[in-house]
């Protein structure tokens, strides 16, 4: 029997390594939205400056909020956080069923002892020369090759919840970005308007 499926994966998969690149990029774009504006705000004096005295009140005042809940940079470690469970119930699940996957194993071992044990007759005359049944050996065969099958079955499993925890962070991240950003863009337009 040819199998045709692909190893099994680590179970260090590429999901978390998305996560946390989708994440990072997320706080870059904050980041670079947040440099903009207190650029913004302190080149709005940039000489000649014709009310230096107002332009300080209206930094001071708009300033501060800039580095404020709910303008927090922090905010994309909740979209982790809040996934991180979810990550542990998938592996406590993994590993549950790599103890099914080892015990199948373990039985499937056990059959080559069957195979190997002479049966009765041969024990009381050892003169009777034994070799293994065929039949047992071929069954002994077909399960040992089906448990890289079961193994890459159980790990596979894995494959549709990590992506949805993936997807869920990261659709958290580009919301929790965007509502920052947009908060950020409301500060500096007050800032303006304050101007």
């Amino acid at each position: 029997m040819q199998n045709n499926l692909s190893p099994a994966q680590p179970i260090q998969d590429w999901s978390t390594t998305q996560i946390f690149t989708d994440v990072q990029a997320s706080a870059l774009q904050v980041e670079t939205a947040l440099n903009t504006a207190v650029q913004t705000m302190s080149n709005s004096c940039a000489p000649p400056c014709a009310n230096p005295t107002k332009v300080a009140t209206c930094t001071t005042k708009f300033g501060p909020k800039l580095s404020a809940s709910p303008i927090t940079i922090d905010r994309l470690t909740d979209c982790v956080t809040a996934e991180l469970a979810r990550y542990s119930d998938i592996g406590a699940n993994m590993a549950s069923q790599y103890t099914n996957v080892l015990t199948s194993a373990v039985n499937y071992l056990k059959v080559v002892d069957v195979c190997d044990t002479p049966p009765a007759d041969v024990l009381n005359n050892p003169s009777v020369y034994y070799s293994p049944s065929i039949q047992c050996l071929s069954n002994y065969i077909q399960r040992i090759s089906s448990m890289p099958l079961n193994v890459y079955t159980v790990d596979s499993m894995r494959y549709p919840q990590t992506y949805l925890v993936q997807q869920r962070v990261q659709r958290c991240a580009k919301l929790v970005e965007l509502d920052i950003k947009d908060r950020i863009t409301k500060v500096v337009e007050s800032f303006q308007n304050c101007l």
